[in-house]
């Protein structure tokens, strides 16, 4: 059953032209990619931050950057893995678990601005919606044995990488 587990990686990045774009990678449990996609840029202008106020985040988040993303995977998605605890509420709208990382995510930085990956494993913490407590069950049986062996804060720099290098092109993953 593990080697049929996918897990995917979303996050959402914002650019300095108020740009927002959503990326994900899904991997197997070796962190190996199957798919990896990234959003269009969405940019609000300023009547929609007026209409939106405070729930243009969270909205854009979720209906206009992960559901869409993860409706297109081709993927069976077995846990979606967030940084950002906003972007636990997707939990609300699919039936798999959305657990958020926490913990010691920063590379170490060295004089000149290099970023000097830690040699062990960064320390990390799981969190979820407990409106849906079956989610520990995952964390338990899946995450928790995995994070002795992997870093699972290594996709999301992969991630950042990719869907930066993309907004730096200004395209979407599936284009190229």
């Amino acid at each position: 059953m593990t080697q049929s587990i996918r897990l995917a990686f979303l996050d959402v990045f914002f650019f300095d032209d108020e740009a927002i774009r959503g990326g994900m990678l899904v991997t197997d449990l070796d962190t190996i990619p199957y798919e990896f996609m990234v959003t269009e840029e969405i940019v609000p202008n300023k009547l929609q931050k007026l209409l939106y106020g405070k729930a243009l985040l969270p909205y854009s988040f979720t209906h206009l950057i992960s559901l869409p993303m993860l409706k297109e995977t081709k993927e069976k998605i077995s846990a979606v893995l967030v940084k950002k605890d906003p972007l636990l509420a997707l939990r609300n709208y699919i039936n798999i678990p959305v657990i958020a990382l926490s913990g010691e995510d920063n590379p170490i930085q060295l004089p000149g601005g290099e970023k000097l990956q830690p040699e062990t494993i960064r320390p990390i913490s799981f969190s979820h919606d407990r409106k849906f407590p079956a989610d520990d069950k995952f964390i338990k049986a899946v995450l928790t044995p995995l994070i002795r062996k992997i870093d699972l804060y290594e996709p999301f720099d992969r991630l950042n990488t990719a869907v930066r290098a993309a907004q730096a092109k200004n395209l979407k993953a599936n284009e190229e």
